[in-house]
C-alpha cells in the first residue's frame, strides 16, 4: 500500500559530501513543499526553531517518528491487536533532531507539566471516587485524565508531525511559515 507522492532519482536519495579524511558523510537535504517540510532520509533539519525560525536553544529534541498509510487503520475493524501487529511491521520511521528556541521549549515544558499533573490528579480522583463510591468524583477524575492524554499528544508532538515517510523521504507538517520560507523549494514535482 506504500506509494510515493514525489518520485526522486535514486542519486538524490543519499546525498554525500567528501570529508577531509576522504570519507563520505550525508549532507542536510531539507526542502519545502507547500506547507510541509520534506527531509531526504539521512539528512538533518537546520538548527533553527521550527516554530519561529529563531536559532535553536540548547540541545535539540531527538525524535523517532513513525508513519504508515492511513488505509491500514481499517484493520482496527478486525481487531486492535491485529492492527497493532501489522502497524508495527509495516510502519516507516525517520529520526530527527528538532530545534526549538527558548520560548517554544518553555511552551513545550508547560504542556508536559500540565500533562503530568493532569494524569496524576485524574488517577487520584478516580481512585477517591471509587473508594468513596462517588460517581461525580470518579467522572471528574476520568475527565481530568482524558485532558492529560490530550496534553500528552500536544507535548509529545515536538512541533512536527509526519504526513508521509518511506525509505527515501519524510514529509512533515507543523513548521511555521518563517521556517518554511527559509528552505529551498522541493525540486521534484
Amino acid at each position: 500500500m506504500s506509494r510515493h507522492p514525489n518520485p526522486i532519482p535514486q542519486s538524490a536519495v543519499q546525498p554525500t559530501t567528501t570529508l577531509q579524511g576522504g570519507g563520505q558523510a550525508p549532507t542536510a537535504w531539507v526542502f519545502r513543499a507547500g506547507p510541509q517540510v520534506v527531509l531526504v532520509q539521512g539528512g538533518n533539519l537546520p538548527g533553527r526553531c521550527v516554530k519561529c525560525n529563531l536559532p535553536g536553544h540548547g540541545k535539540p529534541l531527538h525524535k523517532t517518528m513513525y508513519w504508515h498509510d492511513p488505509t491500514w487503520y481499517l484493520l482496527i475493524l478486525a481487531g486492535i491487536l491485529i492492527y497493532a501487529i501489522v502497524a508495527i511491521c509495516i510502519r516507516k520511521k525517520v529520526n530527527l533532531d528538532i530545534a526549538l528556541c527558548q520560548q517554544h521549549k518553555k511552551h513545550r515544558m508547560v504542556w508536559i507539566t500540565v500533562m503530568t499533573l493532569s494524569l496524576i490528579i485524574g488517577v487520584f480522583l478516580a481512585i477517591v471516587g471509587a473508594v468513596m463510591e462517588s460517581a461525580p468524583i470518579g467522572i471528574l477524575g476520568g475527565l481530568v485524565f482524558l485532558f492529560g492524554l490530550v496534553a500528552a499528544v500536544v507535548a509529545s508532538s515536538g512541533a512536527l508531525r509526519p504526513t508521509f515517510i518511506d525509505d527515501r523521504v519524510a514529509r512533515l507538517k507543523g513548521a511555521s511559515e518563517a521556517f518554511l520560507s527559509s528552505l529551498p523549494d522541493w525540486p521534484y514535482r
